[in-house]
């Protein structure tokens, strides 16, 4: 899907594990996968969480494209939760996020695309189930994000600020075994502006302390 993987607006992000824990110390791993129309995606994301309020989350993914287009996302992301302890409760966070995407037009030919900046994102989640064995979230959230984006080849550097948003959601069910919790859920977003639809499930694992 060269068409998303080239764009370097591919903003379904790996999402905050702090929703899944209440008033605790966190360390947690993540993983997720899924689907565009026609190419897959993957992202993985590490995380620490003071008290279920403050969190801090480093994420790396990228899509999988046959277009032979080399391509990933960094994001550094800190978001705060108010007030946590209650059933619905919301999230606000801010992140530098860094995409590159690579690929050769022909031989010796490379074309680099490059986007960075700050995204801002906002969140609503719902606790439907929440007992000592396990508990059960639904999440909505919408992200914004205009980067600077700077397309390079050996004879062309342009450079233009582009605006991407995605609204995305999941559903997580976590299992409590003694401090640690598993994970798992499904996840759907629209993401570049609202125009691809991903599909997928993810999965993380916590150690509270």
């Amino acid at each position: 899907m060269q068409a998303v993987a080239f764009s370097c607006i591919f903003v379904a992000k790996a999402f905050s594990q702090e929703p899944y824990v209440s008033n605790e110390h966190t360390v947690s791993a993540s993983f997720f996968a899924g689907r565009y129309n026609t190419d897959g995606k993957w992202g993985a994301a590490c995380s620490y969480s003071l008290k279920g309020v403050l969190q801090l989350s480093y994420g790396r993914s990228s899509v999988l494209t046959g277009e032979h287009v080399d391509n990933f996302q960094n994001e550094y992301f800190l978001r705060l939760y108010a007030p946590q302890k209650r059933r619905f409760f919301l999230s606000f966070g801010a992140g530098y996020l860094y995409q590159e995407s690579r690929m050769d037009l022909w031989s010796n030919y490379p074309l680099l695309l490059v986007s960075k900046g700050v995204g801002f994102e906002g969140g609503l989640h719902l606790v439907t189930e929440d007992s000592k064995s396990r508990r059960v979230v639904v999440s909505l959230f919408y992200f914004y994000f205009e980067p600077e984006t700077e397309l390079r080849t050996p004879e062309i550097r342009e450079i233009e600020r582009k605006l991407a948003r995605s609204i995305s959601a999941d559903v997580a069910v976590i299992y409590y075994l003694g401090q640690i919790g598993i994970v798992i859920g499904p996840r759907i977003a629209l993401d570049s502006d609202f125009t691809n639809t991903f599909l997928g499930l993810h999965t993380s694992f916590l150690l509270r302390h």
